[in-house]
C-alpha cells in the first residue's frame, strides 16, 4: 500500500491509498465556462486529466488550465497546457504527473506536466480554458484520481 505524508505546518498527516484508482467523467462544457472537480473527492491525489478541446472560429489561441483552489477560492497552484490551440482546431490535451511536455501548437495531441497535490478537505480542482470562447467545446474530460484515507495525525511539539 502506498502512503503519503503531508506537513500541515504543526502536524503531519499520514495518508494511505484507499481502493483502486477512480476515473471521474466530467460533462462537456463551453470554452468560456469551467468545470469544478471536488466536493466528494477529499484526501485525493489527481494523477492525470485528459480532455478534448474543440475550438470555434475566432481569433484567440486557447490553452486549457488546471487550478487547485483552496477554501478562499484563490488558486494556489496551476498547470497550463504548454501549447495553444488556435481557432477551428481540435486537440486532445493530457495533463499528468511525472511527464515532460510534448506536442506543438495546434497538434492533435498535447501533453502537459502537472504537480502531484492532495485535495484536502475544502479544496477543489478547476478546469478552464484561457481565452476560451462560448463556441468552444471541452469534452471527453476524464480525471484519474487516487483516493486516500487519513490514518494518523502527528502533532509536532515546538515545531
Amino acid at each position: 500500500m502506498h502512503a503519503e505524508t503531508i506537513d500541515t505546518g504543526g502536524s503531519i498527516a499520514v495518508l494511505r491509498a484507499f481502493g483502486p484508482p477512480d476515473v471521474v467523467k466530467v460533462d462537456p462544457f463551453a470554452g468560456n465556462a469551467k468545470a469544478t472537480i471536488g466536493a466528494d473527492n477529499k484526501w485525493t491525489v489527481v494523477k492525470a486529466v485528459s480532455l478534448e478541446l474543440e475550438t470555434a472560429i475566432a481569433v484567440a489561441a486557447r490553452q486549457p488550465r488546471l487550478s487547485w483552489v483552496a477554501d478562499e477560492q484563490v488558486p494556489f497552484a496551476q498547470a497550463l497546457a504548454p501549447f495553444a490551440v488556435a481557432a477551428a482546431h481540435t486537440s486532445q490535451v493530457t495533463f499528468a504527473v511525472d511527464v515532460n511536455e510534448a506536442g506543438a501548437a495546434n497538434a492533435p495531441t498535447i501533453i502537459a506536466p502537472m504537480p502531484e497535490l492532495v485535495l484536502l478537505p475544502g479544496w477543489d480542482l478547476e478546469l478552464d480554458v484561457v481565452a476560451g470562447a462560448a463556441g468552444d467545446v471541452v469534452k471527453n474530460v476524464r480525471v484519474y484520481l487516487q483516493r486516500y484515507v487519513l490514518v494518523a495525525v502527528k502533532h509536532l511539539i515546538g515545531g
